[in-house]
């Protein structure tokens, strides 16, 4: 909660014209990271106007560009079934942008 304090603070008093970039992973437990700095937490939803910084914006690669690199898909990890439990998650939750989606 404190990093997200900070966040929401440098949100709030830093001029517009500084970015607020987050750099995570590009899957569902990057975006889901992403989310709560940005959106806040269903967990804690009663801090979000306290902890939610909207400024922030996603700094990394989306999924969709790691073929325009080059890299091959055996190159990546397969898809566990963890993993798509937490994606079908995060596409259930309300707020999520369709571009994250």
């Amino acid at each position: 909660m404190a990093t997200r304090q900070l966040v929401k603070a440098l949100s709030d008093n830093l001029p517009m014209n500084v970015p607020i970039l987050a750099l995570v992973d590009g899957d569902a437990y990057g975006i889901d990271i992403l989310s709560v700095y940005k959106h806040g937490s269903t967990a804690l939803r009663h801090e979000n106007d306290r902890l939610a910084a909207n400024r922030v914006e996603w700094l990394g690669l989306w999924s969709s560009e790691l073929t325009t690199l080059g890299i091959p898909k055996d190159a990546l990890l397969p898809i566990t079934k963890y993993d798509e439990k937490k994606a079908r998650k995060l596409l259930q939750r309300d707020g999520v942008p369709a571009a994250w989606r």
